[in-house]
C-alpha cells in the first residue's frame, strides 16, 4: 500500500524547511508579471538562491534597498514574501516535481482559494472569539498570510510566517521564522519560539529578534476575502498518523524538531 504523503506532520515540516535562512524580499515567490508563482516557489526543496542570499547578507540587511526596474524588484528569487512563502509550503506538500504550476496568490485571498476553489478544506469567513485556530491552518489577514503552528495552555499562538522583522541594528531584513502571538513575551508562544530559533537557527537569532505580534492584529478578517482555511481531515485530506492534532503545541515542536527520538 502506498504511504499517504498528505499528512499534518509533513505539511508543518515542511513548512518549517526555510525557516532561519530565507530573507524577506519583496515580491519573492512571485513571477515578474505579479501574476502568480515564480520559479522558486514552483520548485520542490528550499531554492538553493535563498539560502545563498541569506548566507551572503549582513546583518545590516534592508529588503527597501533591493535594485529596482519599472517598480519590479530584480533580486525576487533570491528570497520570499508572506504569500510566496506560503505558495512554496504548499507546492511542496502537493507536487512531486518542480516547475508545474504554482499555488502564490495575494496574501488576503490565500485562505479563501485554498478551501472555496481548491476544495482542499473548509474556509471560514470570520473567526470566532477565543482561540479556535488548529496546527497547519492558513489565515489570510489584510495584506499578509500566516500559518499556525499550534495554540498553547494560555491560547497564546505559535506561527510561521515570512515578515519584514528588524534586525537587532533596527534594519527591516526578516524573512521565515517562527513568530508568536501573544500579549507579552512571557507567554508561551513567545517562549517556545524563542527557545526554538535560539536552539536551531542560531545564524538567525543573531540578527534578528523574535517576533511578536498581538492575538487580535493577526486575526483580524473585517475585510472581504480573508478568513482562516483548516485542511479536511483524515481520507482524502491531512491524515494525522502521529497524532499531532492532540499534542500540544510544545509537544508537536518536540515531535517535529526529532527531539522525541533523542
Amino acid at each position: 500500500m502506498m504511504e499517504n504523503r498528505l499528512t499534518l506532520k509533513r505539511f508543518l515540516t515542511t513548512a518549517l524547511a526555510p525557516a532561519g535562512q530565507t530573507l524577506y524580499i519583496y515580491g519573492g515567490g512571485w513571477n515578474p508579471q505579479d501574476t502568480g508563482a515564480g520559479r522558486p516557489a514552483c520548485t520542490i526543496g528550499v531554492p538553493y538562491k535563498w539560502k545563498k542570499f541569506f548566507q551572503c547578507r549582513t546583518p545590516y540587511y534592508d529588503y527597501r534597498t533591493l535594485r529596482t526596474r519599472d517598480g519590479q524588484n530584480l533580486c525576487r528569487d533570491w528570497g520570499a514574501d508572506c504569500s510566496g512563502y506560503v505558495g512554496w509550503c504548499v507546492y511542496n506538500f502537493m507536487e512531486t516535481e518542480s516547475g508545474k504550476k504554482g499555488y502564490v496568490f495575494p496574501a488576503e485571498t490565500m485562505a479563501r482559494i485554498y478551501g472555496e476553489v481548491f476544495g482542499w478544506g473548509t474556509f471560514q469567513r470570520r473567526i470566532p472569539d477565543g482561540n479556535v485556530f488548529a496546527p497547519g491552518d492558513i489565515i489570510s489577514i489584510p495584506g499578509h498570510v500566516w500559518i499556525c503552528l499550534g495554540v498553547c495552555q494560555d491560547e497564546s499562538v505559535v506561527l510561521l510566517h515570512s515578515t519584514p522583522s528588524e534586525s537587532i541594528w533596527n534594519y527591516p531584513g526578516g524573512g521565515v521564522q517562527i513568530s508568536a502571538l501573544g500579549e507579552n513575551k512571557s507567554c508561551m508562544a513567545y517562549q517556545l519560539a524563542d527557545s526554538y530559533m535560539r536552539k536551531y537557527f542560531p545564524g538567525w537569532s543573531k540578527r534578528y529578534r523574535v517576533v511578536l505580534k498581538p492575538y487580535e492584529q493577526y486575526t483580524d478578517t473585517k475585510k472581504e476575502g480573508t478568513g482562516r482555511f483548516t485542511w479536511r481531515r483524515g481520507p482524502g485530506g491531512l491524515e494525522d498518523p502521529e497524532g499531532l492534532y492532540e499534542m500540544t503545541a510544545g509537544e508537536r515542536l518536540q515531535e517535529l524538531f526529532g527531539e522525541n527520538r533523542r
